[in-house]
């Protein structure tokens, strides 16, 4: 029962930690415009609104990997490592994008 509680939280991680990138490339910048005059905001203020809810689905995407990393050397558990590490690196360019987008455009 172990394993699979370990593999679901590894998933969640994974689909938590590969959803705001996946949604960075793909969606186009016009539904940025539209959110923007949906919210009637600037579109600066939407952008860095999204990269914050990246930055913060990457620490939850980090907190699954921890929990899925329970053995030392399993397969699982180096993946975990793995994934948590781009993770952070994802927090990193996240709220970097968030920070330049808020200080002075994008």
């Amino acid at each position: 029962m172990e394993l699979v509680q370990r593999k679901a939280r590894f998933a969640a991680g994974i689909l938590l930690a590969l959803l705001p990138i996946v949604l960075w490339v793909v969606l186009p910048d016009a539904v940025v415009a539209k959110l923007a005059l949906l919210f009637r905001a600037d579109i600066r203020l939407v952008e860095a609104y999204c990269f914050t809810i990246g930055g913060i689905s990457q620490l939850v995407a980090i907190y699954f990997l921890e929990n899925a990393r329970k053995k030392l050397r399993d397969r699982l558990s180096i993946a975990a490592v793995a994934a948590g590490v781009v993770s952070v690196l994802g927090v990193i360019v996240f709220f970097g994008a968030a920070t330049a987008v808020a200080m002075q455009g994008w």
